[in-house]
């Protein structure tokens, strides 16, 4: 028997003397259904089925390498994992793999090599598709959201975001200076929209005699929507940095500084277009290299 110091004594007499030691744990109380089983997920992938892998991602995030992960109930009961790794070295990236027959249990990915560490970058969507590539009969959609290294969606868990549905990716993104004597025209690149904070450029006039006047337009790539002008006249000699700011009013605090008042929650798609129009310039006049603030988000 055992005492208060060593109780397990009476369980090694008990063991010793044969006597009957059913299993108490609550191993002993599970039991499985054999019939009317609900299936484990709702998502059954056939031998016929493929899962599509996409991506939309901007040129300055290029070349990444994207990890999915998934888990397949097979038929024989075995649990498989499956694993693609996909370097992404295009703007718009999609490719097809194959998978075990089985309920698919899970899914995730994530960026484990490139310059995405952070949302906003690289849209993701994980596809389950039965038919002939590229129009299949039925697309059930897995995963669609932004991937980094360290954000993982997961199915079933993650709900899927459209690209505009969060915030976006805010960073400065520097234009080199045109020509002399031309204006700057910055474009918004493919596969990105931008949430336009702010613009600052600076115009150094040549020695010759003139006044210049600067205004700034955007438009969708040929149709003017948006012209807002500087108030302050720049004359020979002067160097003049100007900021086009969302929100704020056109002013000239003083001479050397120029702000001039863009919409508030002006947004650019791709092909949009932002530009200097200075009436008066002259051959030697030279804008700089223009530095534009935005949240960028992926186009689909």
């Amino acid at each position: 028997m055992g005492t208060a110091h060593n109780p397990a004594a009476g369980i090694a007499a008990g063991t010793a003397s044969g006597a009957a030691n059913s299993p108490t744990g609550p191993a002993s109380y599970i039991s499985f259904k054999t019939q009317q089983v609900e299936p484990p997920s709702s998502v059954y992938a056939t031998l016929d089925d493929k899962v599509i892998v996409a991506l939309n991602v901007p040129t300055f995030a290029l070349p990444i390498t994207v990890r999915t992960m998934m888990r397949v109930l097979r038929p024989d009961g075995r649990v498989m994992p499956e694993q693609f790794d996909d370097v992404v070295n295009t703007q718009i990236f999609s490719v097809a793999h194959t998978i075990s027959e089985g309920f698919v249990l899970s899914a995730s990915a994530f960026v484990i090599a490139g310059a995405v560490n952070f949302p906003g970058a690289a849209y993701y969507r994980l596809v389950l598709v039965h038919g002939n590539l590229p129009q299949p009969d039925v697309q059930v959609p897995l995963i669609e959201d932004y991937i980094s290294g360290s954000y993982i969606p997961t199915w079933p868990i993650t709900p899927p975001h459209m690209p505009q549905r969060d915030g976006g990716h805010v960073r400065a993104v520097v234009f080199s200076a045109p020509a002399a004597g031309a204006d700057f025209l910055i474009t918004v690149p493919a596969v990105v929209r931008w949430r336009f904070m702010s613009l600052r450029a600076s115009l150094t006039a040549s020695a010759t005699v003139g006044n210049r006047q600067v205004r700034i337009a955007v438009d969708d790539g040929a149709n003017i929507f948006n012209a807002c002008g500087s108030s302050v006249v720049q004359t020979a000699g002067q160097t003049i940095g100007y900021d086009f700011v969302a929100g704020l009013s056109t002013s000239g605090a003083n001479a050397n500084e120029a702000t001039i008042g863009a919409p508030g929650g002006l947004v650019l798609a791709q092909g949009f277009r932002v530009s200097s129009v200075t009436t008066g310039i002259l051959a030697g006049d030279q804008w700089s290299t223009q530095i534009v603030g935005v949240e960028e988000y992926v186009e689909m």
